[in-house]
């Protein structure tokens, strides 16, 4: 089982989109991961987008306020909790989608966690008829991107 997580964090950013992918059950969303990866990051393994860290000064009261992050385990941090990962998730929005208190934010910098996140926003946002405006910015081309959640009609 040890080897098992060892391979999950060592995986780099398009390998661990296509397993997270699979194991999330939904395996045609591999391609719209990798998509997203190579915008944001060149699907190259990343820490904190320095250019988005202004995000931190933002997302990090806010998400204090909606009980997401806890100051008292999660400090403050002026760059830490902005865009972060091979998906530019901000860390202040996205680390408790693990639903495991006090996790850091560089926990979103391991390809194979960034991507289990990505994988649940993008079902989340395939699933929603008229998602919002900021995820369709995510999303990119959201119609193009969703072919693979829409199951055939049974007749």
């Amino acid at each position: 089982m040890l080897r098992v997580l060892i391979a999950l964090v060592l995986l780099d950013p398009a390998p661990a989109a296509r397993v997270v992918a699979a194991v999330r059950g939904i395996p045609e969303a591999a391609p719209a991961l990798i998509e997203i990866c190579q915008r944001e990051s060149r699907c190259h393994r990343v820490g904190l987008h320095a250019r988005d860290a202004w995000i931190s000064l933002v997302a990090y009261p806010r998400a204090v306020r909606a009980g997401r992050l806890r100051p008292g385990c999660q400090p403050p941090d002026p760059r830490a909790w902005g865009s972060r990962g091979a998906w530019g998730l901000v860390a202040a929005y996205h680390v408790d989608h693990l639903g495991i208190p006090c996790l850091p934010p560089w926990i979103l910098d391991i390809p194979a966690v960034s991507a289990w996140i990505a994988a649940g926003k993008i079902r989340q946002i395939c699933r929603d008829s008229n998602p919002p405006r900021w995820d369709r910015r995510w999303v990119g081309d959201l119609d193009r991107r969703c072919r693979w959640a829409r199951r055939p009609r049974k007749r």
